[in-house]
């Protein structure tokens, strides 16, 4: 927190402050003791962004295989590591989609094998 280039959000955060937090931001760290998923990380990889995510609870099977989340260990070096290796080899990120798009194409897709049935 002591660093120009870094804000802590250490509060509750109202849930129509999460997509402008998380645009402003370039890394999303959870750094949970215990966890069974994280809407908070969900909503920051759709947003193309980094996140690291301790290696605890349902975490580990949301976020694992996936290049935009680090798991580490729930600990204060393998966090600051896991951030540093984001800062030095920061991995790619998936393409923005449009998910109003993506619906329009599932209901046209839908639609068009139920007139070939």
């Amino acid at each position: 927190a002591a660093l120009a280039q870094v804000r802590v959000e250490n509060r509750w955060v109202a849930e129509d402050e999460l997509p402008r937090l998380i645009a402003w931001a370039d890394i999303v760290v959870l750094p949970y003791r215990e966890a069974s998923q994280s809407g908070v990380g969900a909503m920051a990889i759709a947003s193309g962004r980094y996140v690291v995510a301790t290696r605890v609870g349902g975490l580990v099977e949301q976020f694992s295989g996936d290049a935009q989340a680090v798991l580490c260990a729930p600990e204060p070096v393998a966090i600051a590591t896991a951030l540093e290796n984001i800062l030095e080899e920061p991995p790619p990120v998936r393409p923005q989609v449009d998910s109003g798009q993506e619906w329009e194409n599932l209901a046209r897709n839908i639609l068009a094998s139920r007139e070939m049935s």
